[in-house]
């Protein structure tokens, strides 16, 4: 019964660690993009791009992806060096 009592509660906390799309973490953090394909980090890029008002397809969200990329590499450098 002892076994039940902290299996229950750790098989929960376990199974939070996963999102529905099998990615881990919060979206947008190094965990996430550890975990997430290049199509999920590409689309969340966009829709990030599309919060700062850039329109899908031109040369504006081109440059506002790329930097979003840049900017997430950098920071992923700074935190493991």
């Amino acid at each position: 019964m002892r076994f039940r009592t902290l299996f229950i509660p750790a098989l929960f906390f376990v199974s939070g660690c996963t999102n529905p799309d099998g990615t881990s973490g919060e979206v947008g953090s190094l965990a996430w993009f550890d975990t997430a394909s290049p199509e999920q980090v590409m689309e969340h890029y966009i829709q990030k791009c599309e919060g700062y008002g850039f329109r899908r397809g031109t040369e504006g969200m081109a440059n506002c992806v790329a930097e979003e990329n840049r900017s997430i590499r950098k920071m992923r450098s700074d935190f493991f060096s």
